[in-house]
């Protein structure tokens, strides 16, 4: 009978040393949070920063007369067993980082202010659509949509998506990707180790990753320059100059040669399709590859396996392929 006792006190403490566990990881502070909303008036055209540390910025766009902010606050891990975490959400859901001087809108200035440390803060703001954009965040991820006038984006480790812009965008990534979809007055986009897209964008563009794939498809002209340490790169309806340049990984390109055109690979292939009626200035050199093209080229000088040096169409822009160990294809 103690025996039996014996076992069922055991199940009763460990269930109620169990609950006592959970009721603890739940209450302590590390999880404490909180939220904020705010609608501010403004007049178009605005202008909008916002900054945070830790957490998601996410932009759209909503009406021409004001800007709506939600936010949600979250104590970090570093504030596991703080007694004042609680305290110091409830003082910023009362007191907001949020200045306003007439049309322009700052969210998120903490000025290293001690409340803030291990506070994570992410954002849901609804701007008009003439608005100026500027975000950066340390490690949350940053999107927008809709909004037309110039947007700048930063994230240290987090990943960049942008829509339907009529400003010129600027964006850039330490360690995430970057994606640029339907921008109409050029772009600047970059990661330092994630891939880079920028899909109907208008030219000027320059795109550019350490290591991760690149890929612009073109909607309109303007020059574009795509560059990464060890990705492929492709380059899609350029109706411009265009310059393209990867150390390992294959390059393409495709469009209508406005411009001097010079793609660049250490490693990989190189592929060009032209207009069959184009006219261009041939200058294509492999190490160790091959030539390979089904178009009528005058050559200049000595006709070799892995140089040519040429014009077809009558000669035009210079077209300049290099690659050290791939082949190079000219359609």
């Amino acid at each position: 009978m103690n025996a039996i006792t014996g076992i069922r006190t055991k199940g009763i403490l460990t269930a109620v040393v169990g609950a006592a566990l959970a009721a603890a990881t739940w209450a302590a502070p590390g999880d404490a949070h909180g939220s904020f909303d705010r609608t501010l008036k403004v007049s178009e055209p605005a202008a909008v920063d916002v900054h945070t540390g830790s957490g998601n910025i996410h932009v759209t766009r909503g009406d021409s007369a004001s800007v709506v902010i939600h936010a949600e606050i979250k104590s970090g891990h570093g504030d596991w067993g703080s007694s004042d975490s609680e305290a110091r959400i409830r003082e910023i859901e009362k007191n907001p980082p949020i200045e306003q001087d007439g049309n322009s809108v700052h969210i998120g200035r903490t000025r290293d202010n001690d409340l803030y440390k291990n506070i994570s803060i992410s954002y849901e703001i609804k701007v008009p659509a003439q608005t100026r954009l500027e975000a950066s965040t340390g490690s949350g991820n940053f999107t927008a949509s809709g909004v037309q006038l110039d947007i700048t984006g930063h994230t240290g480790s987090g990943n960049i998506r942008v829509d339907d812009t009529g400003g010129r965008a600027e964006l850039n990534s330490g360690s995430g990707d970057v994606e640029l979809h339907n921008a109409r007055n050029g772009a600047r986009v970059s990661a330092g180790s994630g891939n880079v897209t920028a899909e109907a964008v208008a030219g000027p563009v320059r795109a550019s990753s350490g290591s991760g794939s690149v890929r612009v498809e073109l909607s309109g002209p303007g020059d574009v320059e795509a560059t990464s340490g060890s990705g492929n790169v492709r380059i899609q309806g350029a109706k411009g100059a265009v310059r393209g340049s990867t150390g390992s990984g294959d390059i393409e390109a495709s469009g209508e040669q406005k411009g001097e055109w010079h793609l660049r690979t250490g490693s990989g292939n190189v592929t060009v399709q032209l207009p069959q009626n184009a006219g261009f200035e041939l200058d294509a050199h492999t190490g160790s590859g091959s030539i390979q093209t089904d178009r009528e080229i005058t050559v200049q000088g000595t006709l070799s396996r892995r140089d040519i040096h040429g014009k077809s169409g009558g000669g035009g822009p210079l077209l300049e392929l290099r690659t050290s160990s791939g082949s190079i294809y000219l359609r």
